[in-house]
């Protein structure tokens, strides 16, 4: 027993409040204050669900709250009208199920649901002012106790949508008409892709509930210290997460003690809420310390995480605060920096023009004084592509603001799976220095160079503009030269806080945690290692899916609990047969569309329909550009609204599906999530005269970067992919740690040549 409970908040519970009218909001909250001394059961107006330990129901008149007793606080996870009281709960262990009927009124109505009176069921809902759908049960298909449910095209609303109630879920107004129409479940979710997605997710909460074991597993919040839940309600407030002990524990030390700090963590395990948390952190020590008036910059590394970022911090800080923080990516910050317009960035095929250019200008020289020499380095690097090696540049050498020789031959490359001996350093030296040559003569910058430049400035200018505190999140994609910049804009490192995770590194190759640790030696490591975002048998298919290739080393830290509880469904593997056949579309037969393209919509839809979710919380991840443009104008032709998210654009609150690359998708997340995997081969395999070390980095690489696209999903996870292919990226789905299902196109079986036996 606890002194005293803590109130906190699902935003399902806060959404289902805000369909009650003033007076009920009013009773349910003094009621949920009085918990705060004792919620346990006390044998009338508060009862244990049997079948969920410490999960209680209380009474509110005709309201019945749901919460659950956690670590001396009190989750408030939902609310409904005493007439959805009767609820099938399936048991977590067991296929079996309970009926809790608490009155007469509602055992006569659920008598009505079992002898299958659908009527009834609509009229029940019907004269409900103010209820909403019970968290733990599917009203659409309680016709029958054992569990059968109705036709989906047959499921009726639960709870009838009324103005009244559009109006307290403030819905805009143009929405209204064609909202009132909706009658069914299936054509609710049609309209709900034209709303906002929060205002469509505000709805689908107070018409159709949501099952109470996923409410479970659903982040919670508290009040700021002094607001009150009616305050809140009526947008006078702001929300806090509630953070686990870990996280919270971390925090502490940013707010307490001198950095630089160091944060990293597995996938999901809220290194962004960490750094999103310490920017109010450290504008708070900085007052402390007498800084009237701190600026601070927040940094991240795309354009897409860094308006998420602005978002969020508009909502958790004070405005005062909101003024004092600058969010940018790197590469924006160099560019404040960096003034000089005649001096361009180079594009990458401009690059790769005057690279190949430099590699014949180093190693083939008339009258050379050392032509055995080049002659030597040239055949050294024999096999080694252009695109590797302009990498092992930007990377290694560019990167790490190596000045010397003598610096490459010492550098420390792992994870570069190509050896490279002295000769060959030296041979890839002197094409460093030709390719810088070229690059001045044309007035272009490889944009590793301009942050070495801007760093170089910065250092030269004392009184250049600085700023009070920094933070910057997936670090793992920065190099030393940006992590030196960004040490050099804070005033004192103390107030440096530097997250990410080494494990999902999509282009550094060689980022080690030892790299900011040897550069900052003072620096205070500090490990997340609960996760909070995916189910825990996601974690494990995705985490096998990155190790199957032999030899593997495990970079990044490991998650080593899981908020979410273990049980659920596993990942879904759709294995589609036939994948680029051309067939007629069903709506519109003069129009083909290839074969891969219906299972990927089908199971994008079969995802997210049991989830009810809104379409703007699913994503379709795919690898390229070109894939993802195929997978958007796919599901256009197959009438799901989507939006393509192409690289430096933000995610919009258009309520339609996100199609994104899986670059693209690092640091968000997404419900639903379905990752489409073709037959591609990423370069450079299948390249002749390339050596396998080569190919084999690639394939990590393009490895990690899909297990970054699977960790996404904070609910479900579906892969589409060939049933065969050449392609490495296609293999390593371990069969216990997946669903399978097989999708044929009514192609023809492959002719016997082209059988593999």
């Amino acid at each position: 027993m606890c002194d005293r409970y803590q109130l906190r908040f699902t935003h399902t519970f806060l959404r289902q409040m805000l369909s009650l009218s003033p007076t009920t909001q009013h009773q349910i909250e003094r009621r949920a204050r009085e918990l705060r001394d004792n919620p346990h059961s006390d044998g009338s107006h508060r009862q244990r669900l049997e079948c969920y330990p410490d999960v209680y129901r209380l009474r509110v008149n005709k309201y019945r709250v749901f919460y659950r007793i956690r670590d001396c606080g009190v989750d408030l996870l939902a609310v409904e009208h005493r007439r959805d009281a009767y609820r099938h709960e399936q048991l977590p262990d067991s296929g079996d199920y309970i009926v809790l009927i608490e009155d007469p009124e509602a055992e006569e109505l659920a008598e009505r649901l079992a002898a299958g009176n659908g009527a009834g069921q609509t009229e029940a809902h019907a004269d409900i002012p103010q209820g909403d759908s019970p968290p733990g049960v599917d009203l659409a298909s309680s016709g029958n106790v054992a569990g059968e449910q109705a036709p989906p095209e047959a499921r009726p609303l639960p709870r009838a949508i009324t103005e009244e109630l559009l109006e307290r879920l403030r819905i805009e107004r143009t929405y209204w008409p064609r909202l009132l129409e909706c009658t069914t479940e299936d054509g609710l979710l049609a309209v709900l892709s034209t709303l906002p997605e929060r205002q469509a997710q505000r709805l689908l909460d107070a018409v159709c509930g949501q099952p109470l074991d996923p409410l479970l597993d659903e982040s919670t919040f508290l009040l700021e210290e002094g607001a009150t839940l009616a305050a809140l309600l009526a947008s006078r407030g702001r929300l806090r997460l509630d953070l686990d002990p870990r996280q919270r524990d971390v925090l502490d030390q940013i707010r307490s003690r001198p950095g630089p700090f160091i944060v990293s963590g597995g996938p999901g395990t809220g290194k962004t809420v960490v750094a999103l948390y310490a920017v109010g952190a450290l504008l708070e020590r900085l007052r402390a310390d007498g800084i009237r008036d701190p600026r601070l910059l927040y940094v991240t590394f795309t354009r897409t995480l860094a308006a998420a970022a602005e978002r969020i911090l508009r909502q958790v800080l004070e405005s005062r605060d909101r003024f004092a923080v600058r969010v940018v990516t790197l590469d924006q910050e160099v560019q404040r920096l960096w003034s000089d317009d005649t001096v361009q960035l180079i594009q990458e095929q401009a690059k790769r023009a005057l690279f190949r250019q430099a590699r014949s200008d180093a190693f083939f020289r008339l009258l050379s004084p050392t032509a055995d020499q080049d002659r030597r380095f040239a055949a050294s690097l024999r096999g080694v592509s252009d695109g590797y090696l302009i990498d092992e540049i930007e990377e290694v050498i560019v990167g790490r603001g190596l000045r010397a020789v003598d610096e490459y031959l010492g550098a420390d490359r792992a994870g570069r799976r190509v050896p490279l001996n002295e000769t060959q350093r030296r041979a890839v030296w002197r094409l460093y220095e030709v390719f810088c040559d070229l690059l001045l003569q044309e007035d272009a910058l490889l944009a590793g160079q301009r942050r070495q430049h801007a760093l170089d400035r910065l250092r030269a200018d004392p009184d250049a503009e600085r700023y009070d505190a920094v933070v910057a999140d997936e670090v793992q994609d920065f190099d030393l030269v940006g992590l030196r910049l960004l040490a050099e804009l804070c005033r004192d490192r103390r107030f440096l806080v530097l997250a990410g995770d080494t494990g999902q590194s999509l282009y550094q190759r060689t980022f080690r945690w030892k790299l900011p640790e040897q550069e900052f030696r003072d620096a205070v490591h500090l490990k997340l290692a609960t996760g909070h975002r995916c189910p825990p048998e996601i974690v494990g298919a995705a985490r096998a899916y990155l190790h199957y290739m032999p030899g593997a080393v495990a970079e990044g830290d490991p998650v080593e609990a899981h908020r979410k509880r273990a049980g659920k469904t596993r990942p879904l593997l759709v294995l589609v047969e036939g994948w680029d056949a051309e067939l007629p579309l069903q709506d519109d037969p003069s129009t083909r569309v290839p074969a891969w393209s219906l299972p990927l919509v089908e199971t994008l839809r079969e995802q997210r329909k049991p989830l009810r979710v809104p379409a703007g919380r699913c994503a379709v991840l795919a690898p390229t550009n070109q894939h993802a443009a195929d997978a958007s104008r796919a599901l256009h032709l197959h009438g799901e609204p989507n939006e393509l998210v192409v690289h430096g654009r933000a995610v919009t609150p258009v309520n339609s599906v996100k199609v994104l690359t899986w670059h693209n998708a690092k640091g968000l997340e997404f419900d639903v999530v379905v990752v489409l995997l073709p037959n591609w081969e990423p370069p450079p395999v299948g390249w002749s005269q390339v050596s396998s070390e080569e190919v084999r980095e690639s394939v990590e690489s393009w490895r990690r970067v899909a297990y970054v696209a699977m960790s996404r999903a904070t609910r479900s996870l579906a892969v589409v992919r060939p049933a065969a292919g050449a392609s490495p990226l296609l293999d390593g789905f371990e069969d216990e740690l997946w669903e399978y299902r097989t999708w044929s196109a009514g192609v023809a079986a492959p002719a016997e040549d082209d059988l593999p036996f």
